[in-house]
């Protein structure tokens, strides 16, 4: 998981191999049915191996889940704080326009109400000269 634009800082959560055979835990199975000592013994070894890489392997996901689990809460955030902003943005611009809008409807009524006194001048002194 990269952590930046350019893939340059990240972690990585390898899997586990925890299987009981092959290359994972290592627990063998018993050569005489446990029925002497040596086998008894290699088995307790073997489980003992077995804890400490399953203990192991716990703490790598544990470590990498923390990781993980803090960058995921930082962006959460991050990304709380540039919503709220472009919101904030959004609504200045409305209350902008809406103002602009407003002024504008006012001028316009303002020279509607000129150009009507104009025009009853224009009527009122035409009427004197009749």
């Amino acid at each position: 998981m990269a952590f930046n634009t350019t893939h340059t800082n990240g972690v990585t959560v390898e899997s586990q191999n925890l299987q009981v055979d092959g290359k994972g835990l290592h627990v063998d199975f018993s050569q005489n049915g446990w029925m002497d000592r040596a086998d008894i013994e290699n088995a307790i070894t073997g489980l003992d191996t077995a804890e400490q890489r399953v203990r192991s392997a716990s703490q790598a996901l544990t470590t990498g889940l923390g990781i993980i689990t803090a960058r995921e809460d930082f962006m959460r955030s991050f990304s709380d704080v540039l919503d709220e902003g472009a919101n904030k943005l959004t609504l200045a611009d409305q209350n902008e326009e809406g103002t602009n809008l407003l002024t504008f409807q006012t001028r316009q009524q303002l020279a509607q109400t000129a150009l009507g006194l104009a025009n009853q001048s224009q009527q009122v002194i035409l009427s004197l000269f009749r």
